[in-house]
């Protein structure tokens, strides 16, 4: 065996442990926020934990999504910005409050938070919780676009919950399609 293939063998072996690292490392701060959101959001009582899981600095904890048919079950952060996302599924700053008139926006990863919206189907029940209230939504429709179709942001007349993700599921890499559940 050459000098040169063993170097691009051991190459290619770092590469695979580093991306392992990172991936690890992300499932590890996104299961942290998911196990214990209210502690970690507690800026000087967690502050340690948030510094080693480099986690923002103020999180908005307004929810948890759950759908109970497909195993969906997550925390809902203010903010859909790449931090807020890589801990939990975020609610879009100017959307309507949940259960309130207007169209409520969550977005989240594909592969973390709405992992299981690949098995939601229309008239499955969603319930919000947030804070002291519980809001009750049922799905009314599920569509794939393209990542520039902004109608699905448009306000509503009605209290309306749309989840946003990436499409395919399965995908490798940055997906072609948005999955959009409106409810």
């Amino acid at each position: 065996m050459s000098v040169r293939r063993v170097r691009l063998e051991l190459v290619l072996f770092a590469s695979g442990l580093l991306a392992t690292g990172v991936a690890g490392f992300n499932l590890l701060r996104y299961s942290a926020f998911e196990s214990h959101p209210s502690l970690i959001a507690q800026t000087q009582a967690a502050a340690p934990l948030r510094m080693l899981l480099a986690l923002p600095q103020s999180i908005q904890i307004l929810g948890r999504i759950q759908a109970k048919r497909c195993g969906l079950d997550v925390m809902v952060v203010e903010g859909d910005d790449e931090a807020s996302l890589s801990l939990a599924a975020g609610h879009m700053p100017g959307s309507a409050a949940f259960g309130s008139v207007g169209n409520s926006v969550i977005s989240g990863h594909r592969d973390t938070a709405f992992r299981p919206l690949s098995r939601i189907r229309v008239k499955d029940e969603i319930e919000v919780v947030g804070g002291a209230r519980r809001y009750t939504y049922h799905v009314t429709a599920i569509k794939i676009v393209d990542p520039d179709n902004v109608d699905v942001l448009a306000p509503s007349r009605t209290a309306t919950l749309t989840l946003i993700t990436c499409y395919p599921f399965g995908y490798l890499g940055d997906a072609p399609k948005r999955f959009i559940v409106q409810a």
